[in-house]
């Protein structure tokens, strides 16, 4: 982008959560979920450039953004985007939980278990001990 770039070249997340529309933050490539929190939350270029730190969003916040908001956009919320009855039951289970420790450490997390329709597709997690 350049060093004569506004630091909002990139829409900020921060700007959307104060709009009418969410803020969301998905892909559907596989792997890069901790690469998408990373970036929303800590705001720095791969060169480490702090790219608006103000617009940053927190992990909760961060982790909305890409589920349940990030459904609605879709028009999916009925099916997808979060943990309820009737839904898809599409979910992860991390190593540790996001929202402890720093947002710098994000990277460091990773998928211990996939579940897909209700059914177990990565880790055993559902398997007696």
């Amino acid at each position: 982008m350049g060093d004569d770039q506004p630091d909002h070249a990139v829409e900020p997340p921060k700007r959307s959560t104060n709009s009418l529309s969410p803020a969301t933050n998905h892909s559907s490539s596989r792997g890069y979920w901790a690469g998408l929190l990373w970036a929303t939350t800590n705001r720095i270029t791969r060169s480490g450039q702090e790219l608006g730190p103000e617009h940053a969003l927190n992990v909760e916040e961060a982790i909305v953004a890409m589920t349940s908001d990030a459904a609605y956009q879709h028009f999916e919320e009925n099916e997808k985007g979060s943990i309820a009855a009737g839904k898809l039951a599409d979910l992860v289970v991390l190593s540790r939980d996001p929202r402890e420790g720093a947002t710098t450490e994000l990277l460091d997390i990773s998928i211990v278990g996939t579940m897909s329709h209700g059914e177990w597709v990565f880790g055993d997690l559902g398997a007696d001990p």
